[in-house]
């Protein structure tokens, strides 16, 4: 059983599902995004990793 409907084009509503995420440039700290960013931070700000070193560890005081 057909209807008119089944025989449209299907409308363009997500596609490319997720939609990709795009927190707000001075709120990505923020609520609701901040769990998103916080797990995303390199697609966001620039960062670098920083090595350790070889010596032991010491307490920050």
């Amino acid at each position: 059983m057909d209807s008119y409907r089944n025989s449209d084009a299907r409308p363009p509503i997500m596609q490319g599902s997720p939609p990709a995420m795009v927190p707000p440039r001075l709120d990505w700290d923020r609520p609701p995004w901040n769990r998103w960013a916080f797990q995303h931070i390199r697609e966001i700000l620039p960062t670098a990793e920083v090595w350790r070193g070889t010596g032991h560890r010491h307490r920050l005081e």
